[in-house]
Order: C-alpha cells, then structure tokens, then sequence
C-alpha cells in the first residue's frame, strides 16, 4: 500500500472538498496563521511535529474548537481499506486531568454525497462516535502526561452506512447514512468549557499517514 500522504505540509493545509457545509479548523485559516496549532516545531528529538494548544473561546468536544486538526476531504467508497496513523504525545494536564480519554485523539471524519457530517469514528477498528459510551475509545487517545510519541492507528473497511451522531450534518441521532467522503482528524480532548479554566498543555502530533485501497 501507498501512503496517500504522509507529508503534514502538503496534507494538512488543503482545505479540499467543495461545500460550505464543511468546517476547517486547520493551520491556515481563511488567510491567517492559526495561533492555536503550530508547524514545525520539535518535540522529544522529532523534527515536523504539529503541536496544538487549548483554545480558551471554544467549548471543547463536539464543538468547532480551533484545536482539531482536519485533513483533506476525500472520497471513499464501500470496501475501501483504510488506515489512518499518526505518533501523539502530549504534556502534563495543566488542570490535572486524569480521564483516559482526553488528551491527544485520533479521528477520521465521515460525511455524506453532499458532505455533510455523519459522525467521527473513534475507535481503532473505526466504530461511528455514535455507538460508544463516551464518544471515543482509549483506543485512539494518547492520554495527557504522556511524553513518548505513542503510533495510533484506525484500521477498517468502509460500511454502507454509519450511524449519525446527532452533533452535525441535520442527521437524527443514530440515523443510519451512507458515506461518501472522509477526513482524518487529529484534535486536543480537554475539561476546557466556555468561561471555565483553560487547558494549557499540549499536544503534539508527528508523521501522520493515511492509507487508502479499494
């Protein structure tokens, strides 16, 4: 298999897609430098790190927070072999957060024929947000105060439908729908709420590759 990409400069800063209906929070946005994700930088001997911080204006999961990291929309289809892996590590939790399933998340967006959102598979084998207790699995979180970079993959075949998960797209809750597109996301999982302390720890992402085969 080769690598759809495996260059953060080239893959993440393309907007892709055609809709209005998407959403970007990337390194560049609409013509400014996104103070809340940096590249380069260097983190634990790793040169081309993308590091992403808190930021303190946006409420954290589910929400349009600055600090998630989209790729490129690309279309899939039914049967496709995707894999998606990227090293995550992240810094102490400035508030002390110990939850498992916050810190540095892998993700992969999935949308429908006019791109609008289904749900985010967050698990390794690619399970829709959806059908899990808490919105994501350990399998795919590097949890805060983890210095080593730590290889997360999601690796899985494409479904005819993925169960919505009622935050986007005007889709009901658990409604089954048929994608079309993906995006890989990496995003920062936090405490921060919307008046709330700020999350100052960080995390950092290096040598993200998507694989795709049909």
């Amino acid at each position: 298999m080769a690598p759809f990409s495996n260059s953060v400069g080239g893959f993440w800063d393309d907007y892709g897609g055609t809709s209005s209906n998407i959403q970007h929070y990337q390194i560049w946005l609409a013509g400014y430098e996104n103070p809340y994700i940096a590249f380069p930088v260097t983190e634990n001997g790793k040169s081309n790190c993308v590091s992403l911080i808190s930021n303190p204006a946006e409420a954290e999961y589910h929400s349009s927070a600055d600090n998630e990291l989209d790729g490129t929309i690309t279309p899939i289809a039914v049967g496709d072999h995707i894999v998606f892996q990227c090293y995550l590590a992240t810094t102490a939790s400035s508030n002390g957060d110990t939850n498992d399933l916050h810190g540095a998340e892998l993700s992969i967006a999935v949308y429908d024929a006019s791109e609008h959102g289904i749900s985010e598979l967050t698990s390794s084998t690619g399970q829709s947000d959806y059908t899990l207790p808490n919105l994501n699995s350990p399998t795919v979180v590097v949890p805060w105060g983890t210095p080593t970079f730590t290889l997360i993959t999601i690796d899985f075949t494409v479904q005819s439908t993925y169960a919505a998960d009622g935050y986007q797209g005007g889709f009901t809750a658990g409604q089954m729908v048929a994608p079309a597109f993906m995006a890989p996301q990496i995003t920062m999982v936090d405490n921060t709420n919307i008046g709330g302390p700020t999350e100052t720890g960080i995390v950092y992402a290096w040598n993200p590759i998507v694989y795709i085969t049909s």
